[in-house]
């Protein structure tokens, strides 16, 4: 959603545009699938370019990436569409980190880090944080 938040900075006539620019750019990422969400995507560009070129330049920059959560389940869209959740959390880990104040080497540093992923994914989110690969260091 920085994609939205971002978008305010280049629309030249605030006023006029700032509003209804942002809903048609919101609609992208409520559309009900990968294809509906392109199809907005032309529909924006169509109306908004003669308008506001350098609020659609910005908002077209890497679209695709953030149009990448429609390639998953529908359960898990609101989650990936959004980096705020993970944020939240990453920012919760680093606080916990600062209270230890030193670790006795760098492996412990990682359990702790690892513990708390781990009982994140466990109890809390239905989508893991991270996902066990067979390069996972802990087992």
């Amino acid at each position: 959603m920085h994609k939205l938040r971002n978008l305010s900075k280049y629309i030249n006539n605030k006023k006029a545009h700032r509003k209804e620019l942002y809903q048609d750019a919101k609609m992208v990422y409520e559309a009900e699938g990968r294809m509906e969400a392109v199809n907005k995507v032309e529909r924006f560009i169509r109306e908004w370019q003669p308008k506001e070129p350098k609020a659609v330049k910005n908002f077209i920059t890497d679209i695709d990436d953030s149009l990448a959560f429609y390639e998953f389940d529908q359960s898990l869209w609101k989650f990936l569409k959004s980096t705020n959740p993970l944020e939240s959390y990453l920012k919760e880990i680093r606080r916990r980190v600062r209270l230890v104040d030193s670790f006795r080497d760098e492996r412990s540093c990682d359990t702790l880090v690892f513990t708390l992923v781990k009982r994140y994914n466990d109890h809390r989110r239905k989508v893991p944080l991270f996902k066990k690969t067979k390069f996972t260091q802990f087992t």
